[in-house]
């Protein structure tokens, strides 16, 4: 019974871990919704995700 449990408990630690890792792309905080731009300007986006994760960004001009 103890085994079982200790299983148990391994098999959704890692389902957790897992589902924790998925999605994990952060910006920097000062880069948010609604925040105002310069045009026609370059502007320069950081943040963290996994090593090689494709990152698409779209600007829209709701003015």
């Amino acid at each position: 019974m103890k085994l079982l449990f200790s299983l148990i408990f391994l098999f959704a630690s890692g389902l957790l871990t897992f589902a924790q890792d998925a999605g994990q792309l952060r910006f920097a905080k000062i880069i948010s919704n609604n925040m105002v731009l310069q045009q026609q300007k370059p502007i320069s986006l950081w943040g963290w995700a996994k090593p090689k994760t494709e990152v698409s960004v779209t600007l829209t001009q709701d003015a």
